[in-house]
């Protein structure tokens, strides 16, 4: 019994002293980091300013109290993600944002992409109707 205790415990040591490096030493810090500098796998985050905002308060208030921010009528407000206009393919149809696209969603319609609310709002609740053609999802 004292013989399977012993060779379980020199089993168990010696599992632990491996699973730990195997007594491998620290690297020097200037060498590891100079091994270690890769490229940027992806390009260099640019915001870009001087883009066109609005002012919330110069907006319309539904009987709740809050900003109505689209009439139905224009883009008052709107704009395209980095860009100062609205992207060519967003029509107002029927009182509704509508984008003409090719079926590859609206990054693939041409003159498409991303349409936003041209300010900072910090702390809001968006409601929203929408409506599909028959048959969408």
């Amino acid at each position: 019994m004292k013989k399977s205790v012993l060779l379980a415990s020199a089993a168990m040591m010696m599992c632990y002293f491996t699973s730990c490096g195997g007594g491998k030493k620290a690297e020097d810090p200037a060498t590891s980091a100079a091994e270690t500098k890769t490229e940027a796998a992806a390009p260099e985050y640019k915001l870009m300013t001087g883009l066109p905002e609005v002012d919330i308060t110069t907006f319309p208030k539904d009987k709740e109290g809050r900003y109505v921010i689209f009439d139905g009528k224009t883009f008052n407000g709107w704009r395209g993600y980095n860009r100062a206009d609205v992207p060519g393919a967003w029509k107002i149809e029927d009182g509704a944002l509508k984008i003409t696209g090719s079926g590859a969603g609206e990054a693939g319609a041409s003159n498409g992409g991303d349409l936003i609310f041209a300010d900072k709002l910090k702390n809001f609740e968006l409601e929203l109707e929408w409506k599909v053609a028959k048959g969408s999802n």
